[in-house]
Formats: C-alpha cells, structure tokens, sequence
C-alpha cells in the first residue's frame, strides 16, 4: 500500500536508529491525517467592481436614477437605471427615534471621490440610505474606520459563511453566495458524480434511459440522498440559510418518489447546487410551494433586520490559502 511503501521508504533513508524509527512514523501519521481530512479551504478574490457604470439604455422620467448629463433632473428627462455598486460601506444613521446600521452599496460612478474625500462620503451616504430607506435619515456615520467592504467579502453568520456578490431591490437587499462546503462521506460523493455524469450524457441525448448496472443510479439511492439534503438544510450551519428550502423538500418528499429517476437526478443535482454551486433550483417538480429560482440568497441591508435571526455576524478577511483568518468584532454589537 502507498501507507506501507511511504513507512518504509522513511526507514530505508533515516536508517534501523530508534529516534529516526518514531520521526518517520510521525511523518506518516501527519500524512495520513492531512490526507483524511474532507473539509476544505476555500476563498473568493475580494474586488471593486469595474466596467459598466450602469445599465447602457435611458429609461423614462423617475426618481433615483443617475442623471444623462448634468443638470438634467430625472425626474423631467428622465435617466439611466441600476447603478453598478463598486463595493460596499457599513454606515450607522438615525431614521427617527431609531437607530440603525446598513451595508450601503457605493455606486461605481462616485467611488473614487467617495474614498478620497470624507466629507463627500458622508454626504453621499445620508443621500444613498435616504434614498434606499425611502426616509430622510440623520446621524450618518461610516463605521469601521471607513472600511471598504469589498465584493465577494465573507461574512460569518451564527457560522454560516456567506460572500457579498451584489445588492438588489435598489439597495434593500443583499445578494449572497454560500462559503460553507457541503461535506459528506466518500460513497456518497460518488454517487452525486454518477448523477452528474448521468446528467450531462441526458444533456447530449434526452432519449437516454437510465441504466442502473451502467450509470449506478436508482430511485432507491437517489431517496436516499433527498433525505441527506432535508437532513442538512435542517441542521448547523445550514439551518441558518437565508430562503431556506427545507420546508419545500419535506412537503416535497412523496411527489419526489414518484418522478423519473431522470428527473429525480436533475432535481438532486439542483438541490446540491443550493449548497454553494449556484444560488437558485427548480424545484417545482416537487412542490407547489416551489419555483424555478427556489433558494436565491438574499440577506436585508439593514443590520437590525440581522437581529431578529442571527446572534452572531462578523466579517471575515482570510488569505488566498483561507489558512488564515481574522475577523471583526460582532457587528451586531455597534447597533
């Protein structure tokens, strides 16, 4: 065996001396552990987005939309639509008695004036939350020490990591991409590639039937694995999941039963993107309760919403490597 040949390679260079003898075997035992481990480091370039300022069609007269040239409201000649965010800003702010905090998308189109000039930002930042929040607000601080909160930054929630990708709904929400690998036995991991393989011969030719001695698929195992996935969706960390789809697997269950085993891969495969491949499935093969984009993950911009399901939120700045780590304070605590 590889354990064997690599002992006794070990021992043939450091010799029969006992000391060597317990060196070389400790070797080995590190050796073994590293390669047993089936959790896994993994990271995300952080960046500011470049590119497009927004979207290249004028749409008609509206508010919130970045002007066609200066001193043009847009409210009469109307604008151009969906600002590309460059990055993100954590800024505290008061909206009547009430205090709050929101992770403020930075337009591209004023993120250089925005880092360069403090005064600028924070003006910048009570128009931005005014205009998200649908308020006048007041108060406006940037946290953080004016931190960039670049995208594809990792945020632990009650240990559910996630990255922020983008924003939607004008700034209400945030997009976000799951960090936390989907971690199973080795048979198991097999199976999901017999389903994959399966899955992409059907893609050359839909009138491929399912062959069990061939494609070592089943409608037996593939129950089996849609109960794994209830069973994971159902516990830490993924229990934490924003849109979690537990709900409409469970209500689910019997239909599942009754599909093809071709479409039962196809809806297996979905539901294993949801752990992090992709952030949506069709799953309204199963349920009623479910649609072709099930399980998209969004958060609320505003951290007091945070409040109310999770305990725990930090940021998270990891090395390439993802060996290291350092995180932030709670950021639930500066509310």
């Amino acid at each position: 065996s590889l354990s064997n040949k690599m002992g006794n390679s070990l021992l043939a260079v450091r010799g029969i001396n006992h000391k060597y003898i317990v060196v070389g075997e400790k070797s080995l035992t590190d050796v073994k552990k590293t390669v047993l481990k089936n959790n896994i480091h993994f990271t995300r370039y952080a960046f500011c987005r470049k590119g497009g300022l927004f979207d290249q069609m004028p749409v008609k007269k509206g508010d919130n939309l970045v002007p066609l040239k200066k001193d043009m409201p847009t409210d009469i000649y109307g604008g151009y639509n969906k600002a590309a965010a460059s990055f993100f800003a954590l800024v505290k702010y008061t909206e009547g008695k009430k205090k709050d905090i929101m992770v403020m998308p930075v337009e591209l189109l004023y993120s250089d004036r925005f880092v360069s000039d403090a005064s600028f930002a924070e003006e910048y930042a009570a128009k931005t939350v005014s205009n998200i929040k649908g308020k006048n607000v007041t108060h406006v601080e940037l946290l953080l020490n004016r931190r960039i909160i670049k995208v594809n930054t990792m945020f632990s929630f009650d240990g559910l990591r996630m990255c922020v990708t983008g924003k939607s709904g004008g700034g209400n929400k945030l997009l976000m991409t799951l960090m936390t690998p989907f971690i199973t036995d080795f048979e198991t991991e097999k199976y999901i590639k017999h389903l994959e393989s399966f899955s992409n011969k059907l893609a050359k030719n839909n009138n491929i039937i399912p062959d069990e001695a061939y494609d070592h698929i089943s409608s037996e195992n593939n129950s089996k694995l849609y109960d794994l996935y209830i069973q994971k969706f159902a516990e830490h960390p993924y229990d934490k999941r924003p849109n979690n789809p537990v709900e409409i697997l469970r209500d689910g269950r019997e239909n599942f039963e009754g599909l093809p085993i071709e479409v039962q891969a196809k809806v297996l495969l979905g539901i294993q993107g949801l752990f992090g491949r992709s952030n949506s499935a069709d799953l309204t093969f199963i349920s009623v309760k479910g649609s072709k984009q099930s399980g998209v993950v969004t958060v609320s911009s505003t951290l007091s919403n945070w409040k109310k399901k999770y305990s725990d939120v930090r940021i998270i700045d990891s090395s390439a490597s993802g060996l290291f780590e350092k995180k932030s304070e709670n950021l639930l605590e500066l509310l």
